[in-house]
This record gives structure tokens, C-alpha cells and sequence, in this order.
């Protein structure tokens, strides 16, 4: 690949990432998701073409909104460089080229992306995990593997799905029983079955135990700085990164 090409590969991440942050922030809002044109969270003011390049509006603006100054999510810009980081990468790992600029497996994995993605955004602003990108798509990708365009069975993936569920259903039932609380919310069941039926039940687990792992270290660090033992993250986050390792693993 040419550095131009890749350049622009990246232009178009942005743009997808962009849209990702747009239909988060419509979904945890409770919008049309088709809603043309986006508004500002805070004052619900119609904006311009300009207010929403990806980074650049943001930099530009200085973290605010241009109608009515109101601070923006760090998550915005955060999320855009992010996803166009994925984007590319997905796109060069996959092997295309001037010949082959696009792929079904390109295509599944790009959607799969998309659902981590929003999953990351919603459930780390919102601690909130949307059926459309986790339960809903879970017969969507049996049906792919059911016609031969996953890297998986029919039956590993149905068995991705149900493990996915399963195990760590039985870990927080036992967490339950130990502490009288809940250890895993049904968002994340949902999401880890999700995950199970896309990746396998063996990149599920990978998944689920670099995500704990991940999220005990950042959770003893969080509670330590804000000296705070009582603190609730969002596990969400940490499986779609955890997802995203074995993607491309």
C-alpha cells in the first residue's frame, strides 16, 4: 500500500468513527438514528458541516460547542482517532490492495468493529450496553457462519454464543453468592455472547480474561487515586478492547 492510499484509508476511519460516535450518542439519547442534522447535546442546535469534521471541529473549537460554548466529550476526538487506528489496520491486515479494495470478511469484521466500538462508547459514558450491537447481531453472525463467511462452524459458533453467556453467567451467580452483589451485568452477558458467536468460544475466553485482568489494574488504580473502595467501572470497555486483541490475534 502507498502511503497516500493508506492516508485516505484513515480519512474514511475518521468518518466512520464519526458516525459510530453518532449513532452512540443517538441511541443513549433515545433519537432517530438517521437524524439529519446532528445537534448539540447540550442546547439541541441544529449543527453545521463544519461543526463536526472528526478532531479537527473539535480542536478548532476547543473542546466546545460553537452555538453555545458548552464543553464537548473527550470521548469524541477520543473515539474517532481510535476507530480510524482500527479501520486502517483492519483494512491493511486484511490483505487489500489496489486489486482487492474491499472483502466480505472485510466487511463482517468492520461491523463486528463498529459494534465494539459503540459498545465501548455508550457503556463507558452511560455504563449502558445496547441490545443492537451485542443479543441482536448474535444470530447474524450464526447465519454467516452457517454460510461458510466466518472462520468458524455453524457449530462453534452457536457454541461461541451459548459459552459466552454461560461462563461468565455462572461467575457472577457465584460472585452473587459470595458478596450479595452482582458481579456482571445481562449487558455483558449479552456482549460476551456476541462476542463468542463472532470470534469463537476460545478468543471468547482470551476476550474475557483480558478484560478482567485489564479491568481489576485499572479498577485498584482508579479506587486508589479517588480512595474510593466502593467503585463501579464499566466492564463493557475492557471486552470490546479485549475483542479487538483477538481480532486481529
Amino acid at each position: 500500500m502507498s502511503v497516500g492510499l493508506i492516508g485516505l484509508i484513515f480519512a474514511g476511519g475518521l468518518a466512520w468513527a464519526t458516525l459510530i460516535n453518532g449513532i452512540a450518542h443517538r441511541l443513549l439519547k433515545e433519537r432517530a438514528l438517521l437524524q439529519v442534522p446532528p445537534r448539540c447535546v447540550s442546547c439541541d442546535t441544529a449543527l453545521a458541516w463544519y461543526d463536526v469534521i472528526p478532531v479537527i471541529s473539535h480542536m478548532i473549537f476547543g473542546g466546545t460547542c460553537r452555538p453555545c460554548a458548552s464543553p464537548a466529550s473527550f470521548l469524541y476526538p477520543a473515539v474517532e482517532i481510535f476507530g480510524a487506528c482500527v479501520f486502517t489496520a483492519l483494512w491493511y491486515t486484511r490483505g487489500c490492495d489496489y486489486g482487492q479494495l474491499w472483502s466480505c470478511k472485510l466487511s463482517l469484521d468492520l461491523l463486528f468493529a463498529t459494534a465494539l466500538l459503540i459498545t465501548f462508547r455508550t457503556d463507558l459514558e452511560e455504563m449502558f450496553i445496547f441490545r443492537f450491537s451485542s443479543l441482536y447481531l448474535v444470530p447474524v453472525w450464526i447465519f454467516c457462519a452457517l454460510m461458510g463467511w466466518l472462520e468458524l462452524t455453524f457449530v462453534e459458533s452457536c457454541l461461541g454464543a451459548v459459552l459466552g453467556y454461560f461462563i461468565p453467567w455462572c461467575a457472577g451467580r457465584l460472585f452473587f453468592a459470595m458478596r450479595g452483589v452482582e458481579g456482571i451485568g445481562v449487558g455483558d452477558l449479552e456482549f460476551l455472547a456476541m462476542i463468542g458467536a463472532f470470534l469463537g468460544s476460545f478468543k471468547m475466553v482470551d476476550s474475557m480474561l483480558l478484560a478482567s485482568i485489564s479491568g481489576v489494574v485499572i479498577g485498584v488504580i482508579y479506587a486508589v487515586i479517588h480512595r474510593d473502595r466502593r467503585v463501579r467501572i464499566p466492564f463493557g470497555p475492557f471486552l470490546a478492547l479485549g475483542a479487538l486483541v483477538e481480532l486481529f490475534r
